[in-house]
């Protein structure tokens, strides 16, 4: 009796030990199940959080073209003026030297009336000067002037 008295009480103790084995596979496994949870929660920050860097990223990239952008119409806007001023400049240069050719061409028309009025003066005078020096009266006289003038 007294085993079977002790069969009765591990009995119980047994089939606790079945209960807590089992028991500890289920832990075990609800353990895995959280680790692994815990593991993919871990991987899911990680992939929010470099998502949000890359936003970011793509962000400051966008600002960044909106800028180099907003730079470039500036530029092309100054060269636009530049040109428009450099356009007007060469007009009024250009308008400049066609005055100053009529001026010079104006000036050769003065010199060349000039230097035919001269060149008239000079033969008026040359012919009375040939005048006023023509063939003296008396023989003796024009022979010594023709001689002089060496016309035999």
């Amino acid at each position: 009796m007294r085993h079977l008295l002790i069969l009765l009480i591990a009995l119980p103790m047994l089939s606790s030990c079945i209960r807590t084995r089992s028991d500890l596979e289920e832990k075990q496994q609800a353990e895995q199940v959280e680790n692994q949870l815990q593991s993919l929660q871990k991987l899911k920050a990680d992939s929010d959080n470099r998502l949000v860097s890359l936003e970011d990223q793509v962000r400051e990239l966008t600002g960044r073209l909106e800028v180099a952008e907003r730079q470039l119409g500036q530029m092309d806007q100054g060269q636009a003026e530049n040109l428009k001023g450099v356009q007007e400049k060469m007009t009024i240069l250009e308008e400049a030297v066609t005055k100053l050719d009529v001026q010079v061409r104006e000036l050769q028309q003065v010199l060349q009336k000039i230097a035919a009025a001269k060149k008239a003066e000079a033969a008026s005078r040359a012919r009375s000067a040939a005048k006023a020096r023509s063939v003296p009266k008396g023989n003796y006289s024009a022979g010594e002037h023709y001689f002089k003038a060496k016309e035999w």
